[in-house]
Parts: structure tokens; C-alpha cells; sequence
């Protein structure tokens, strides 16, 4: 291990930046949910360089999909963890809200379902997690001791 936390490899070091923050809201208060969200988001910019927009994107759909259906109108915390390393951001999100339906990650409204028929048309949601699906590899979901557990990595670059 280096001095600076991260690993030597053949004499060259990796730096990873690991960063931890949580979240403490008001789910009733949806718009203030939301702010503190986008809040969190405009903090991170800085640790996440220039192409940060693809992990904005994650991490703001995501993030707003625990506040909107896993706590639901509940007071909630949640846990972030963020790797950033050269060439990707490895994420961690936990939550003590309701789980996911069946255990399982929703698919997202599948592409072809946005291009034909009337948008009025459409059901309400299903849009975050096709881009999460779209701009993150590794997702992984499971439910332990009562937390819901998320990771997922997006490629830097």
C-alpha cells in the first residue's frame, strides 16, 4: 500500500479517491429531497473531473429512485460510497427503505417503447433506470439485514 491509500503496482502507484458522504432528508418533502440531491451532485464535481456527466446522471437517478419509492414519504438516510479511480467510479448506495420489487432491479421502458406510439402514452417511470442500465456496468442488487444494497460502476473517458 502507498502513503497516499493507494496501491503500488510493479513501482508505479494507482490513486484511488475514495469518498463516503450520507444523506439525511425529509421524504415527505420531495422538492427538498431533491435539492439535497442535487446539492451532493454539484459537491461531488470536483472529485469527478471533466467527464463526470455519465456518474451525475447514475448517481442522480438513483439516487432520487431511493427518496421517491424506497422510502416513500418516510424520513430516510442514505449511504454513499464512491470510488474514483482512472478509469471509473465505483458506486455504493445503501438504504434502509422498502426493497425492490421480487428482489429485482427493474429493467427500464424498453427503447423502442420511447420512439413509436403517443408520448402522452407512456407510463410514468421506467426512464432512470434505462439510463442507468444504458451508462453503468456491475449493477448489483441485494437486500441484507434489512439494507438495500446497490453498486454499480461507470466507466471514466
Amino acid at each position: 500500500m502507498a502513503a497516499d491509500g493507494g496501491r503500488t503496482d510493479g513501482g508505479s502507484a494507482i490513486r484511488r479517491d475514495r469518498w463516503r458522504c450520507g444523506l439525511r432528508f425529509v421524504t415527505a418533502d420531495l422538492r427538498a429531497s431533491h435539492a439535497a440531491v442535487r446539492d451532493l451532485l454539484i459537491a461531488l464535481r470536483p472529485r469527478l473531473g471533466p467527464d463526470r456527466g455519465a456518474v451525475e446522471i447514475v448517481l442522480a437517478e438513483a439516487l432520487n429512485n431511493v427518496v421517491e419509492h424506497a422510502y416513500a414519504g418516510n424520513d430516510g438516510r442514505i449511504a454513499l460510497r464512491l470510488t474514483v479511480a482512472p478509469r471509473e467510479v465505483r458506486i455504493r448506495i445503501g438504504d434502509s427503505g422498502r426493497p425492490m420489487p421480487g428482489l429485482v432491479l427493474p429493467r427500464g421502458l424498453c427503447p423502442h417503447r420511447l420512439l413509436h406510439g403517443d408520448v402522452c402514452d407512456l407510463p410514468e417511470g421506467g426512464f432512470g433506470w434505462l439510463l442507468i442500465r444504458e451508462l453503468a456496468s456491475g449493477l448489483r442488487y441485494r437486500q441484507q439485514d434489512g439494507r438495500n444494497l446497490l453498486r454499480l460502476v461507470v466507466r471514466r473517458g
